[in-house]
């Protein structure tokens, strides 16, 4: 078994090598500003201070560390990235060892190890420089080293889990909604003094960024200044998407405010906007909980626009089915689980995990939604899928196809209300 977990590994570094060596993505929009800042941090100028609006500073300084060793060199940013995409898949493996225990079998973690590390979404994005690769791993890591110290209680596992934890915060702000179940599983368990340390060292890790922010805005930062994307999920007319065109508020301007100030003032209007309008910012929450389980929302449009653009319908095609696949078989094996085990030591530990997963969306749902904001929830998805399948396979149950449809039903029917929502930017894209 040994054998068939490392040749996924290989095989997922392999793949997302050969994508990223034969396509040569260049650096465009965020990507570019990533490279920008990291190119400052290598050459010693440190992090610079407009770059507060975008996510980090934990990529930026990754990033900044490999030019510092290698030079500005995207293939070493590939190959690292290549890795981090192999670990994840590894680290989901473990993930179903310490989520199901007595019921684990290896094909389960193997299935959740594949459809990590062969998932098209995370392949196309190993080969840019995008936070997804480096967040989605640190997010793996941190549940992993979380759920063994839920099993066997080690000082040494609370520090390093604290330590995942800060560190993906600062690499995608989004990941703090995991100290919360965190925290309640502390509470719950009557594990006081264990929670409370977690609690110190995941503040401590996060105070010299926190700090340094403080001292260069006179505010409270923990990490970047994204707050102002509630204006940009909730501005009159919006979809609850990313719009680069979108019409900022009376008085407010780019051009003539810092990042800093221009942040806080979109971030105070979206806030006024949802007070205003209560109903609509429900209905955009809606809208964007749909987007986000949505399967025809691949990651396969824009990084080909300029070389080999006809190599995107095939790409969407099979992102479309990874993602469809991952949400209805993660689906079904949280619901066999649910319905057949009556080992009551699981289902808590499968109540916590799922606390974490719904984290994910929570981050996001009421701000904008892009695909790849939901990729931490592949992992989530992936380890549910992994015993979906097994039990598919090995299940005697004649509820099989009930189950199925249950679990097929609202994926398939929420993919064909986003694609009829959307049909003629579908048809736009697929042109």
């Amino acid at each position: 078994m040994n054998k068939a977990l490392f040749a996924i590994f290989a095989l997922a570094v392999l793949l997302s090598l050969v994508h990223s060596f034969y396509f040569k993505i260049d650096p465009s929009v965020d990507a570019d500003a990533y490279e920008s800042y990291a190119s400052e941090i290598a050459a010693g100028r440190g992090y610079p201070v407009g770059a507060i609006g975008r996510p980090g500073p934990g990529y930026e300084y990754f990033l900044g560390f490999i030019y510092y060793l290698f030079g500005r060199s995207h293939p070493a940013v590939w190959i690292t990235q290549a890795i981090l995409l192999g670990l994840s898949a590894l680290a989901v493996y473990f993930l179903t060892k310490l989520i199901f225990r007595n019921l684990w079998h290896p094909l389960m973690g193997l299935v959740s190890a594949a459809l990590i590390g062969f998932s098209p979404d995370f392949i196309v994005l190993s080969s840019m420089l995008m936070t997804e690769t480096l967040s989605v791993f640190l997010i793996a890591a941190f549940l992993v080293i979380f759920f063994q110290n839920h099993r066997r209680p080690r000082r040494r596992l609370i520090l390093i889990s604290a330590f995942f934890l800060a560190a993906g915060v600062l690499t995608r702000g989004s990941a703090l909604f995991l100290l919360f179940p965190a925290i309640l599983f502390f509470v719950l368990e009557s594990r006081w003094r264990e929670g409370l340390v977690f609690l110190l060292l995941f503040l401590v890790f996060m105070a010299p960024w926190t700090i340094r922010n403080y001292m260069i805005y006179g505010k409270f930062r923990p990490f970047n200044a994204s707050p102002g994307l509630l204006w940009s999920g909730n501005y009159p007319g919006a979809n609850g998407e990313l719009n680069p065109k979108m019409p900022y508020p009376p008085g407010v301007n780019n051009e003539t405010m810092t990042q800093d100030e221009f942040d806080d003032a979109l971030f105070k209007a979206g806030a006024e906007e949802i007070k205003n309008h209560p109903l609509t910012f429900l209905k955009l929450t809606a809208l964007r909980a749909s987007i986000y389980f949505s399967a025809a929302r691949p990651s396969a449009f824009w990084p080909y626009q300029e070389r080999r653009p006809y190599f995107r319908p095939f790409v969407a095609l099979v992102s479309s089915a990874h993602v469809f696949l991952i949400f209805v078989l993660g689906l079904l094996g949280a619901v066999a689980i649910l319905k057949e085990t009556w080992d009551v030591w699981l289902k808590k530990r499968l109540y916590y995990f799922l606390a974490f997963f719904a984290m994910m969306p929570a981050s996001v749902v009421w701000l904008v939604v892009e695909t790849r904001y939901r990729f931490p929830a592949y992992i989530f998805f992936s380890v549910l899928a992994g015993y979906g399948i097994f039990w598919l396979i090995t299940s005697r149950n004649r509820s099989k196809l009930k189950y199925f449809l249950l679990a097929a039903s609202p994926v398939f029917l929420n993919t064909l209300f986003d694609v009829l929502r959307n049909w003629s930017r579908v048809l736009e894209k697929l042109s």
